[in-house]
């Protein structure tokens, strides 16, 4: 192109953008001429002179047949040397501003548009196809994902359901007459003995509360499974110093807290049941005094000792009960029909996020066959045993 401000090449470029609506394409205007993409501070061939300065670059991607009011934006400059840029002068982008429109109204009337377009489509269709295959493998990772936690959730649901239906077991009434525990260290040495006597037995559901008194030791001890796992039916142990209440499960202060080494201790004990429980282990459990208002830090050695024999023993007391059982099974009734709805919901949830899964997957499977429509087809090679004419 030439004329009074302007001489140079242009060359228009159908662009397929990864994910753009299928049948539609972009343009690109590459200042200058050569088949490969613009790159920066290269200057190709013949690069258009505005004003007798010379321009690199290329226009932004947009619709030929819609094209925006401005198509030239930080992608050109005058280059000064490798790694050296000016702004364009804004005559020159002004004439480019006018002049770029008018040359792809101009490539749009092509008769051969449409064989252009196809030829680019199947240029750009490896990088597609790639694209896309990319991506229907990480949709099929994430339904098959989706596919195995909504099969966990129908299971644990149908658990649930059981519980519900499940006829709750007796559980054995408070007992009048104390028990003697053995208090013993973890390196094994005794501490003296335990009387140990109920005062609740399933108020709250799963839960018994102990007075316990021994050697240096005074106080309540509230024992029930495990709040914080995830069963249908709960098990391991929580044994918290004092009553602990439904309504009050991380209070620090609770009623009758015990007494140990003359200091009144607080916190629990978690045992989610992955290891055993001895005597003697675990050896350290927690116990917590206060040092200020609303204040707490680690019980001194020697109490923490006593605490944490008292905890094993009381645990292990419990654990031995006939109706441990029915307790961990009325403290899965007492949530389970809240806990089914959760799960109905979970379940809800992940049946739209498969529908939105499989949906995207459709999506990209129909643009992977699409593009590798493209593709125009290899030829066979030619096979070594064929027989030569002659």
């Amino acid at each position: 192109m030439s004329g009074r401000r302007l001489r140079g090449t242009f060359v228009v470029v159908p662009v397929f953008p990864l994910d753009a609506p299928l049948g539609s394409h972009m343009i690109r205007v590459h200042l200058g001429d050569g088949p490969d993409q613009v790159r920066p501070f290269t200057p190709r061939p013949d690069e258009p002179v505005v004003n007798g300065v010379r321009i690199h670059g290329a226009s932004e991607l947009f619709d030929p047949d819609r094209p925006p009011a401005h198509v030239l934006a930080s992608r050109i400059s005058v280059l000064l040397s490798d790694f050296a840029t000016r702004r364009i002068p804004d005559g020159a982008r002004t004439v480019l501003e006018a002049v770029i429109p008018a040359i792809v109204r101009h490539w749009s009337k092509r008769p051969d548009r449409n064989a252009l377009v196809r030829a680019a489509r199947a240029r750009d269709a490896e990088s597609h196809i790639a694209h896309e295959t990319r991506a229907i493998e990480k949709l099929e990772g994430k339904l098959a994902a989706a596919r195995i936690e909504r099969t966990d959730k129908r299971r644990r649901s149908a658990q649930i359901s059981g519980l519900i239906r499940r006829h709750q077991p007796p559980v054995r009434p408070v007992l009048g007459e104390p028990v003697q525990l053995p208090m013993t260290a973890s390196d094994g040495r005794g501490l003296g003995l335990l009387t140990v006597r109920e005062v609740e037995v399933n108020t709250h559901p799963g839960r018994v509360v102990y007075a316990v008194n021994g050697p240096r030791v005074r106080g309540l001890f509230t024992v029930g499974p495990d709040r914080y796992g995830s069963q249908v039916i709960p098990q391991g142990l929580y044994v918290s110093y004092g009553r602990s209440t439904t309504s009050d499960p991380y209070r620090r202060h609770r009623g009758g807290m015990p007494h140990i080494n003359g200091v009144t201790v607080h916190g629990g004990w978690n045992h989610a049941g992955t290891t055993v429980i001895t005597p003697t282990e675990p050896p350290r459990l927690p116990a917590r005094v206060p040092v200020a208002r609303d204040q707490f830090a680690s019980a001194p050695s020697a109490t923490t000792e006593r605490a944490s024999a008292v905890l094993r023993a009381v645990a292990l007391h419990y654990l031995d009960r006939p109706d441990l059982d029915a307790l961990r099974i009325a403290v899965g009734k007492q949530t389970a029909a809240a806990r089914r709805q959760t799960v109905r919901d979970d379940l809800a949830k992940l049946r739209g996020v498969e529908a939105a899964l499989q949906s995207s997957l459709s999506s990209h499977l129909k643009r992977l066959h699409y593009f590798a429509s493209s593709v125009p087809p290899v030829p066979p090679a030619h096979r070594a045993d064929t027989p030569h004419a002659g």
